[in-house]
């Protein structure tokens, strides 16, 4: 099943790696056994559709791509095969990543697993220079704490079918910008020196899983480990699956 177009109901993955995977899995296993374990060693990640990957299909979610494989990796995905990390699958993404919530021609729309009528969270990013602004008032708050907790929505989902243009799309009554103003992670993925770890939280009223981010000192990305695998321990729910 090498790069495997995905059948699953939601829309959320575009190709998946399973014996490819495995086997990159054993080959981490005896590095283990030897002791030069590589810091990401076996660790499976998922892979957005919108970083190319050097001779597998990256489409960018258009269609216009649907069948483009690039000849180099990006340089931050070679940095994670690099440390060990294995990718098993890719996932989807909107059109050139411009839009709030995961749909397109090419690939339909990305639904919850857990609540179908609503959206799975993304990340989005904005300009540099509002990057460097969210810095200046963050930067005295990490001085005194070790890290910084926040949610990653400001709600805990919008539906499926969610319009980026909706005028009347509102947030305990308040209007707000329906494109991205309700995503509390794209003022991280700006300012990419502040380690960031989005972790499980719980569940809303209407089933859907909640997450809550854990954001570091500049490059001090071990402590935000600590405290996101601490939280873990205490609230754990790995084991809870959705009814697909």
């Amino acid at each position: 099943m090498h790069g495997a177009r995905r059948s699953i109901p939601n829309y959320v993955l575009t190709y998946v790696f399973p014996d490819r995977a495995l086997k990159q899995a054993q080959g981490a296993e005896a590095r283990y056994f030897k002791g030069d374990a590589r810091p990401l060693e076996g660790v499976p990640v998922a892979i957005k559709d919108f970083h190319p990957v050097k001779g597998e299909i990256t489409t960018f979610g258009s269609l216009i791509h649907k069948d483009f494989r690039p000849d180099n990796t990006a340089p931050t995905i070679e940095r994670l095969f690099g440390a060990g990390a294995i990718m098993h699958c890719r996932t989807t993404t909107p059109e050139f990543a411009h839009s709030g919530v995961t749909k397109s021609l090419l690939w339909g729309v990305s639904r919850n697993p857990w609540n179908t009528e609503y959206s799975p969270p993304r990340d989005y990013i904005d300009a540099t220079r509002r990057g460097r602004d969210v810095y200046k008032s963050l930067a005295p708050i990490l001085e005194r704490y070790d890290v910084m907790i926040c949610p990653t929505t400001a709600v805990p989902s919008v539906k499926a079918d969610h319009r980026n243009d909706d005028p009347d799309f509102t947030i305990n009554g308040k209007r707000v910008p329906a494109y991205v103003q309700w995503i509390l992670t794209y003022p991280f993925n700006l300012m990419s020196q502040c380690p960031v770890a989005s972790i499980p939280s719980g569940f809303s009223s209407r089933g859907i899983p909640t997450g809550l981010q854990v954001v570091g000192r500049t490059f001090d990305d071990l402590r935000v480990f600590q405290a996101a695998a601490a939280f873990e321990v205490a609230r754990p729910w790995r084991q809870r699956r959705p009814n697909l």
